[in-house]
């Protein structure tokens, strides 16, 4: 819920800053931290980007909740001036508009902080299952993805094999070793959306994480059917690893083992 209302809440703000401002957008390379939408919430129109350099300075180092750097501030605040003179907002800065920019991105601050809130508390009652120390083991896996999994997976004990979790899933299609579908058809959607969701951020994840020499079975094949493909979308090799990566947590958790590098591969 809160991540639909995450959702809900940048796309409004988006929408408004393209009256008010919408250059500011670019001032970070994502719209998606606090800090991004502290700066919005204190500078909702590209009329109030032209104020002194010091002014704003100011205003941003006393109003942000981390502190900035003074060199990081700089480039900050001359990026922002930049942006301001730039822009041609549709509405006046004393536009009711200007006061919904600062309440969307407000409430991302406060819906944020809910999130982290609620994160840490699945993270403390998940600690004691034993699934919790098996996911950690897996290269690739954070805390959110491992709490997700548990809250959204259950016991996989449950499972007598891993096809079965893989249709509890919704992703019960098979792959051969090309990547490629073994019987027509699409993936059947009937299982547990967001479980799907967490396991396709999750195979991504585990090829960033690897690219830092964390080795992960499920990479090396993943990578190994891309350089393959013919086609250029991989989303059917991301669902053949997503099976893979099921398979993999099913025999840790049905066996009591944490991930082990050398033995997967092996497998």
């Amino acid at each position: 819920q809160l991540n639909h209302d995450i959702v809900s809440a940048k796309n409004r703000l988006h929408r408004l800053l393209q009256l008010t401002f919408p250059e500011i957008e670019t001032l970070f390379s994502t719209t998606d931290s606090q800090q991004y939408w502290e700066i919005v919430s204190l500078i909702p129109h590209a009329t109030m980007a032209k104020h002194s350099r010091q002014t704003l300075s100011d205003t941003i180092q006393s109003s942000v909740s981390r502190q900035i750097g003074v060199a990081r501030l700089t480039r900050l605040v001359d990026k922002l001036v930049a942006l301001g003179s730039l822009s041609a907002p549709a509405v006046a800065v004393a536009s009711y508009n200007v006061t919904e920019v600062r309440y969307y991105a407000q409430r991302l601050i406060a819906l944020s902080q809910s999130k982290a809130n609620v994160l840490a508390t699945m993270v403390d009652q998940a600690k004691d299952l034993p699934e919790y120390d098996i996911y950690q083991s897996i290269p690739g896996f954070s805390d959110k993805t491992v709490v997700s999994l548990i809250a959204e997976l259950g016991d996989l004990h449950r499972f007598a094999t891993s096809n079965k979790l893989n249709a509890f899933v919704g992703i019960d299609l098979r792959f051969n070793d090309s990547g490629d579908y073994k019987i027509s058809g699409f993936i059947t959607k009937r299982g547990n959306t967001i479980a799907r969701k967490v396991l396709f951020k999750a195979i991504s994840n585990i090829a960033s994480t690897a690219t830092y020499g964390h080795q992960n079975h499920i990479n090396d094949w993943y990578q190994k059917k891309k350089q393959s493909s013919m086609s250029k979308g991989t989303k059917k090799i991301t669902i053949g690893a997503m099976s893979r990566l099921l398979r993999t947590m099913h025999y840790l958790v049905l066996n009591n083992q944490l991930y082990d590098y050398d033995t997967a591969s092996k497998r």
